[in-house]
């Protein structure tokens, strides 16, 4: 499998992250600067999930088909495994500090040459500079892709609602959106 991906330096000033890219500045106020690096991955490995918990996800029904794909729903993690890029620890929200923001969908099948692609927004401002794509050299099933966005201490995430839009094939497939609180508030 073969994937794009780039390592930006956002200007996002506030609570903190900062990664430069080709889109409009985000200022929730002012703050530290963080180096974000966007990835994306596809592993094959354990069935599809969506609960929001510790451990082996339980399947799940399919969010979106098309002739080319089928992807379970978006699941938010802290953690996924190394391996198999199945998420680990299933969150609903995440703190400032949070190391990683992991976006993961469950890809019951794929067929080769489909692009997967990765939009990010922070309060409904797009970041162009951290969007991710995965092109599939491969047919596959029972897969796991991963895209995320990593931070370097001593910065945090502002805080606020952060989005990520999948496509395929450049059509819309599935969406996340997802908050990041002040880690000195939770």
């Amino acid at each position: 499998m073969a994937f794009a991906t780039s390592t930006l330096l956002l200007a996002v000033s506030g609570c903190g992250v900062a990664d430069d890219f080709a889109g409009p500045a985000v200022t929730p106020g002012s703050g530290t600067e963080v180096a974000a690096t966007p990835e994306a991955t596809r592993q094959t490995g354990a069935s599809p999930a969506s609960s929001p918990a510790d451990g082996p996800p339980a399947a799940s029904p399919i969010a979106f088909e098309s002739p080319a794909v089928a992807l379970g729903p978006l699941v938010w993690a802290t953690e996924v495994d190394p391996d198999t890029h199945a998420p680990l620890r299933h969150v609903t929200s995440f703190v400032s500090n949070a190391p990683f923001i992991y976006a993961t969908v469950a890809v019951q099948r794929v067929a080769v040459g489909t692009t997967i692609d990765a939009q990010w927004t922070y309060n409904r401002t797009r970041l162009e500079g951290l969007d991710a794509s995965i092109v599939i050299d491969a047919p596959s099933a029972d897969t796991w892709i991963e895209f995320h966005l990593s931070r370097t201490p001593p910065g945090t995430w502002p805080s606020g609602i952060y989005e990520v839009a999948i496509q395929v094939n450049g059509q819309p497939a599935v969406t996340g959106i997802v908050e990041v609180n002040d880690a000195e508030n939770t």
